[in-house]
């Protein structure tokens, strides 16, 4: 599925191949070769970005074949600067995605197309990350329950209750480092995230500075791209 349009078994258009998404992504390689010696010297290998072509065949929904390519068409629009989730499963794995843009389609005309039965079409996709992600994890996390706080008859001195802060740990069940895209939505009270697998804990906190204390309102959200 892309932009909302899903395509495979059941659908009016159908897969009848997929390049890029079982394959790793091409290696940019960091080796230098020696001035003065045999054989290079090694650097570090990255992965760089990953192309996907997905081989389509387009059939007659209803309203002629033409009418299901410009659906087609409508979804996988070239020139994007932003990308989308392709999603896709296949037996044996959950349901994944990869983050990408269309970048070419050709859809040629041949004689099913002539006659109006099919129409052949190869979209290839561009991703500039070639990681492939699970769907989106999503924790709710409530307040804990305060300790004992004003009893009565109220005697003084009196002391009132706490509240112990409250958290979520979020797990990356992959086999690949990832930078997540982490969204605090409010009411939330300074918040913060921490990397719980490295010694220490190192801790991300955030503040305002219109704010004595920081607090994200009911309705809004805190947006922390570790990518960037």
């Amino acid at each position: 599925q892309y932009a909302g349009l899903t395509f495979g078994h059941g659908q009016p258009i159908k897969i009848a191949q997929v390049a890029g998404l079982g394959d790793l992504p091409p290696i940019r390689t960091g080796d230098q070769s020696g001035s003065r010696d045999h054989g290079e010297l090694i650097g570090l290998d990255l992965y760089g970005g990953r192309d996907v072509t997905i081989d389509l065949e387009a059939e007659d929904s209803g309203s002629g074949v033409q009418a299901t390519l410009l659906t087609l068409a409508a979804a996988t629009v070239v020139g994007a600067t932003t990308e989308q989730p392709l999603w896709f499963q296949v037996t044996g794995y959950p349901l994944l995605c990869v983050m990408c843009r269309p970048r070419k389609r050709t859809a040629p005309w041949d004689v099913g197309y002539q006659i109006g039965k099919l129409g052949v079409v190869s979209t290839q996709f561009h991703a500039t990350d070639p990681r492939l992600y699970a769907v989106t994890q999503t924790a709710t996390v409530g307040l804990a329950n305060p300790t004992t706080g004003v009893t009565f008859p109220v005697t003084f001195p009196m002391t009132f209750g706490t509240v112990a802060p409250s958290g979520v740990t979020v797990t990356n069940a992959g086999n690949t480092e990832t930078r997540p895209v982490l969204v605090i939505t409010g009411p939330a009270t300074t918040p913060s995230a921490a990397n719980a697998s490295i010694v220490g804990a190192p801790t991300l906190k955030f503040s305002n500075p219109n704010q004595t204390g920081y607090t994200v309102a009911s309705g809004d959200q805190l947006v922390i791209d570790t990518d960037t």
